[in-house]
């Protein structure tokens, strides 16, 4: 089974959930669509375990892109918006490991992915992405270390720019996708931003389904009983909620 969810952001309790009920086996498969750090205490210790798993895979979100240039690039402007964006517990606990550990999660975002276009499960495709998807990569699956240093801008826009930044059923790039036949698959964005509905009746955010993409953020950076993890198994198209 292949299954997908996003912005964990620090919450090892809704990830331990999360696991423990899906119980993954051999041939499953976890796609993580980034932001798995920040505002929670946990987002190192979950990358850590991530590192431990052979079926799960993770994108990289704006957050990770946080770390990762705050750490190699060392600069000011970038590192200060991090904090402002709860970039300091992951901050302080990436610090306290040893050189070797630090190198592991950089070398472990640097692996993950940016965007697979098409994943194929039992006929239906899908575009797995953070934020946003870009038409220059559709044919093949792209990682945070193909990319050049001139297309920081680009991996920039497809971890930060946000769907509902326009009418998205008025985006050309989107509809360009469903044309060719590709749901797709973000995070990012809380859904209750797409659309209040998207709320069960206990308040808490719900996966988005729209024609044009599928939203996946359903709140685990919200303090409190509104937190919520939401996971979409692609071959039935099921909701869990943790």
């Amino acid at each position: 089974m292949n299954y997908v969810c996003a912005d964990i952001h620090g919450r090892w309790d809704k990830y331990q959930a999360m696991l423990e009920d899906l119980n993954l086996g051999e041939d499953d498969k976890l796609y993580i669509l980034g932001d798995v750090i920040d505002r929670g205490e946990d987002g190192i210790r979950i990358l850590q375990d991530i590192m431990k798993r052979g079926n799960i895979f993770l994108f990289i979100g704006n957050h990770e892109l946080f770390l990762y240039y705050c750490i190699q690039c060392d600069d000011e402007e970038w590192t200060e918006s991090w904090m402002r964006n709860g970039g300091r517990p992951t901050a302080q606990r990436f610090l306290e490991l040893d050189d070797g550990e630090q190198d592991a999660i950089l070398r472990l975002i640097a692996d993950s992915y940016v965007a697979i276009p098409d994943l194929n499960v039992e006929g239906k495709h899908y575009y797995l992405v953070h934020a946003y998807p870009d038409l220059r990569y559709t044919d093949r699956p792209v990682r945070v270390r193909d990319m050049g240093g001139d297309e920081l801008e680009l991996l920039y826009n497809m971890v930060w720019r946000r769907v509902s930044d326009e009418q998205w059923k008025e985006d050309e790039i989107l509809k360009k996708i469903r044309e060719m036949g590709r749901n797709v698959l973000i995070g990012h964005t809380i859904t209750t931003y797409f659309c209040s509905a998207s709320c069960g009746k206990d308040g808490r955010a719900r996966i988005f389904r729209d024609p044009y993409f599928t939203g996946l953020d359903c709140g685990c950076a919200i303090s409190g009983d509104q937190a919520c993890l939401g996971v979409l198994r692609l071959e039935d198209e099921k909701e869990f909620y943790y």
